[in-house]
């Protein structure tokens, strides 16, 4: 099948809305593809939000995110976020999970119509020291969890999206599990005894309770 730009124009860098090769990125990273809402989330760090693409027409708009770096809750227009590079969507595509360089998991909740322009962002999870530098986010369809990286510390960890909410947004240390990973390295085994060194790219296949990662410097 032919390749085709979906969005954007290359080597045009911006943060403009639109369709298609009218619209513009800075640096687009991260990716999530929520297929029967035909829905793409994109990372877009350097202009500090989160952008949505209808991948049937092209339509490019702002989930979240105004230009400005920061930490601000809030609707989807006012909220800020702070270099966002990995986002994820849940199976219904009324929460995006959104991993930035701060140590907190953001969340873009969409309003009852499932408007993906008018979300309304809360801090999902925060964490000084096990979420030091949160990298790669993914949701775990069947689970009722997030998988999250720590970059700086190496380690993959499963958030209880149950508990979380049980805890009215909580920050209870009950609600993060470390699954692998502790210390830079490179080494196979079971939980803690593996090693990462920078793992960032997540994916997972519930029919298989299976999760990939990359690992980044370990090539």
């Amino acid at each position: 099948r032919r390749s085709r730009t979906l969005a954007g124009t290359a080597g045009v860098s911006g943060f403009v809305d639109g369709q298609g090769l009218v619209a513009s990125f800075s640096q687009p990273t991260g990716l999530a593809l929520h297929v029967r809402a035909r829905q793409l989330f994109v990372c877009d760090p350097y202009n500090h939000a989160v952008r949505v693409i209808h991948v049937d027409t092209g339509s490019v708009g702002t989930l979240c995110g105004t230009g400005v770096r920061g930490a601000g809750d809030g609707p989807g227009a006012a909220a800020t976020l702070l270099l966002p590079f990995s986002v994820t969507v849940d199976d219904e595509a009324r929460l995006v999970y959104i991993s930035d360089k701060s140590p907190h998991v953001r969340r873009a909740a969409m309003s009852e119509t499932g408007d993906a322009y008018s979300p309304s962002v809360t801090t999902a999870y925060s964490d000084n020291s096990s979420l030091s530098a949160a990298g790669g986010v993914a949701y775990a369809y069947g689970w009722s969890s997030l998988l999250v990286t720590n970059l700086e510390r190496s380690t993959l960890h499963r958030l209880d999206l149950d508990y979380v909410q049980a805890e009215n947004g909580g920050n209870g240390s009950g609600a993060l599990k470390l699954l692998a990973g502790g210390l830079t390295g490179t080494r196979d085994g079971m939980g803690t005894v593996s090693r990462f060194y920078w793992p960032e790219g997540l994916a997972v296949d519930f029919s298989t309770q299976s999760v990939y990662v990359a690992d980044t410097y370990n090539h």
